[in-house]
């Protein structure tokens, strides 16, 4: 904490080494060793976080980074049946920076009486980030139209993101989480320079309604994107358009203790598009739960 008032400024410094065994042989088929990736990959980064209460009920916050990602195990060598692996692949390192507020309001709203009987415990957070990032790693779908992790190079993200949090009487309550960004290719290559960086729409929106009552609650979700690329190249033929998700969820707890009846409506719209690796998503779909509880025995 720095002698000003409401301030904090954290300071924090990380180093991380990896080392591996791996034996290209091993594969099937095998990679040749000058194939495989660095037996050893080490990075220091140092982040700095700050946090100032300007005025209750509102918080500034910043920060700056650098940050090192190594490949996941499922990128190098797969573990799923949608996305074909690469053991060549790159650590990914880069730069954040950020900038937000957030409010909070836990104790309902003591300077506008008529709503705290509509209106609950709020929390709205807004953040600007501005994101550069070396040998990126992304799911690209290839020219086999196979979804396959590449190191993209050079890349740039700036955007918006805005979360919120809010009560709404004694039984409802309402979540929202909003992206809008550009997310641009910086790799020298012509074809890939300046295009979109593929699976990253430009805006995406998630929410979620809940209602509860004793004996039963539901909700209500949405997932919006805006339409995304496949590949580095921003082929029209791979590109994903904008989609609406709706989503329903039921559940009822009967009086017999230990059982409850779940029912979930996915894609009630029947929505036909693809993920990010290029897989259409399944349509409309009903699913049904009931769980029973036997009560323990003596």
């Amino acid at each position: 904490a720095l002698p000003a008032r409401g301030l904090d400024l954290v300071v924090q410094l990380r180093h991380e080494t990896l080392w591996n065994r791996f034996d290209g042989q091993a594969l099937l088929p095998s990679v040749a060793g000058s194939d495989v990736p660095s037996a050893r990959n080490s990075s220091t980064d140092l982040r700095l976080g700050l946090s100032w209460q300007a005025a209750a009920p509102v918080t500034v916050r910043a920060g700056v980074a650098t940050y090192f990602r190594p490949p996941a195990f499922s990128e190098l060598f797969g573990n799923d049946g949608f996305s074909v692996a690469n053991p060549k692949l790159a650590p990914e390192t880069g730069n954040t920076r950020d900038i937000g507020l957030v409010a909070e309001l836990d104790h309902g709203w003591p300077r506008w009486p008529a709503l705290s009987n509509l209106l609950g415990p709020a929390r709205l957070e807004w953040a600007y980030f501005d994101n550069d990032a070396d040998d990126m790693i992304l799911f690209v779908q290839t020219g086999a139209r196979v979804a396959k992790p590449l190191n993209v190079g050079r890349s740039r993200s700036r955007g918006h993101e805005f979360d919120l949090s809010l009560g709404l009487g004694r039984a409802a309550g309402l979540t929202l989480a909003y992206t809008v960004q550009t997310a641009t290719n910086l790799s020298p290559y012509p074809d890939y320079h300046d295009k979109e960086l593929p699976g990253r729409p430009d805006q995406e929106l998630h929410a979620t309604f809940t209602y509860g009552r004793p004996g039963w609650d539901a909700a209500w979700t949405l997932t919006h994107r805006t339409a995304f690329y496949l590949d580095q190249a921003n082929n029209p033929v791979r590109r994903v358009p904008a989609h609406s998700i709706h989503g329903l969820r039921l559940s009822l707890a009967s009086s017999a203790k230990g059982t409850r009846l779940d029912l979930e409506l996915d894609n009630l719209g029947n929505e036909q598009y693809a993920d990010e690796y290029g897989f259409p998503v399944p349509g409309r779909a009903i699913y049904m739960t009931i769980s029973v509880d036997s009560p323990a025995r003596p």
